[in-house]
Protein backbone atom coordinates (compact mmCIF):
# COMPACT_ATOMS: atom_id res chain seq x y z
CA UNK A 1 0.00 0.00 0.00
CA UNK A 2 2.61 2.13 -1.08
CA UNK A 3 2.79 5.87 -2.13
CA UNK A 4 -1.16 6.78 -2.11
CA UNK A 5 -0.14 10.15 -0.38
CA UNK A 6 0.21 13.17 -2.83
CA UNK A 7 3.54 14.85 -2.15
CA UNK A 8 1.45 17.79 -0.92
CA UNK A 9 -0.44 15.47 1.32
CA UNK A 10 2.63 13.74 2.58
CA UNK A 11 4.09 17.56 3.68
CA UNK A 12 1.19 18.47 5.13
CA UNK A 13 0.94 15.91 7.35
CA UNK A 14 4.64 15.49 8.49
CA UNK A 15 4.02 19.49 9.09
CA UNK A 16 0.69 18.11 11.64
CA UNK A 17 3.29 15.17 13.31
CA UNK A 18 5.98 17.91 14.07
CA UNK A 19 3.06 20.99 15.77
CA UNK A 20 0.94 18.12 17.19
CA UNK A 21 0.76 17.74 20.64
CA UNK A 22 -1.55 14.58 21.50
CA UNK A 23 0.47 11.83 21.41
CA UNK A 24 -2.34 9.25 19.91
CA UNK A 25 -2.58 11.71 17.29
CA UNK A 26 0.88 11.67 16.13
CA UNK A 27 0.73 7.94 16.44
CA UNK A 28 -1.98 8.03 13.85
CA UNK A 29 -0.47 10.44 11.37
CA UNK A 30 2.92 7.94 11.78
CA UNK A 31 0.97 4.84 10.59
CA UNK A 32 -0.42 6.67 7.71
CA UNK A 33 3.00 8.14 6.75
CA UNK A 34 5.14 4.94 7.10
CA UNK A 35 1.95 2.80 5.38
CA UNK A 36 2.44 4.94 2.50
CA UNK A 37 6.31 4.17 2.72
CA UNK A 38 5.22 0.85 1.84
CA UNK A 39 5.73 -0.22 5.43
CA UNK A 40 3.65 -3.43 6.46
CA UNK A 41 1.05 -3.06 8.87
CA UNK A 42 3.27 -5.84 11.30
CA UNK A 43 6.38 -3.66 10.70
CA UNK A 44 4.15 -0.09 12.01
CA UNK A 45 2.47 -1.61 14.67
CA UNK A 46 5.58 -2.80 16.41
CA UNK A 47 7.19 0.42 15.66
CA UNK A 48 4.04 2.16 16.94
CA UNK A 49 3.52 -0.33 20.12
CA UNK A 50 -0.19 -0.96 18.75
CA UNK A 51 -1.50 -4.44 17.52
CA UNK A 52 -2.27 -4.13 13.79
CA UNK A 53 -5.34 -3.86 13.34
CA UNK A 54 -5.10 -0.63 15.02
CA UNK A 55 -2.43 0.46 12.65
CA UNK A 56 -4.97 -0.60 9.65
CA UNK A 57 -7.77 0.70 11.21
CA UNK A 58 -5.45 4.35 11.28
CA UNK A 59 -4.81 3.81 7.65
CA UNK A 60 -8.30 3.27 6.83
CA UNK A 61 -9.92 5.90 8.74
CA UNK A 62 -7.62 8.48 6.77
CA UNK A 63 -8.21 7.28 3.69
CA UNK A 64 -11.77 7.55 4.64
CA UNK A 65 -11.85 11.15 5.62
CA UNK A 66 -9.37 12.53 2.93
Amino acid sequence: MANFLTSKQRTKLLAEHKTERDGKVRDRLKAVLLADEGKPFSQIAEFLFVDELTARRHVRDYLANK
